[in-house]
């Protein structure tokens, strides 16, 4: 029988089997920017930099994957979510040629054990306005999670631009939840009776 996937309330979890394939590899070539996806934003005009640090902090209170770091303990591979954390923001000005500098900056890696695998780099003043480079490891974000990010740092930016809150998301499943019906389900004992049989 396939376990029901719940709700936990927990801060440390085991990872996924993905995350860990994900976690293995990075070990082999610690800081590889292999795993890295970057969302590349290009601004008609300026950021708002008050707005974008807002917006930022915005997005990693509703998405606990931004959050989080990945550590072993033990024998097992663990995600560890913040409480809080701050992203880091660099900016930029005067660089010329900002797709170049981008690329430059997508290929550090990160340490996925010391903070969360998210950073973020605004580039000032390019001929056609200002452009935003979101960098996340694949081990906290796929490409099904890339819209939804997108969405709500739009939302969280127009709103801070606004001077609003904006709604908070709605209380749904998190990734920790997943992991743990991941790690369940291969745990079945009529399952691995199943797979021993094949």
């Amino acid at each position: 029988m396939t376990p029901e996937l719940g709700r936990t309330d927990v801060s440390v979890a085991p990872v996924s089997f993905a995350q860990e394939r994900l976690w293995l590899i990075d070990q082999s070539a610690p800081g590889s920017p292999t795993y890295s996806v970057p969302m590349l934003l290009h601004w008609a005009g300026r950021v708002d930099l008050a707005a974008l640090r807002t917006a930022l902090d915005g997005l990693v209170a509703r998405h606990d994957a931004l959050r989080t770091s990945y550590q072993l303990r033990g024998d097992r591979v663990v995600q560890v979510v913040a409480e809080r954390h701050v992203v880091p923001l660099a900016v930029l000005d005067g660089v010329t040629d900002v797709r170049a500098d981008a690329l430059r900056c997508a290929r550090e890696g990160f340490d996925l054990a010391a903070a969360p695998p998210v950073r973020c780099v605004l580039w000032r003043g390019g001929p056609d306005g200002d452009t935003v480079l979101l960098l996340i490891h694949h081990i906290a974000v796929d490409g099904w999670s890339l819209v939804p990010l997108f969405e709500d740092l739009t939302e969280l930016y127009r709103a801070a631009l606004a001077g609003e809150l904006p709604t908070p998301s709605p209380d749904g499943h998190r990734y920790l939840d997943y992991a743990e019906w991941d790690r369940q389900l291969f745990e079945d004992p009529a399952l691995r009776e199943q797979l021993r049989r094949r």
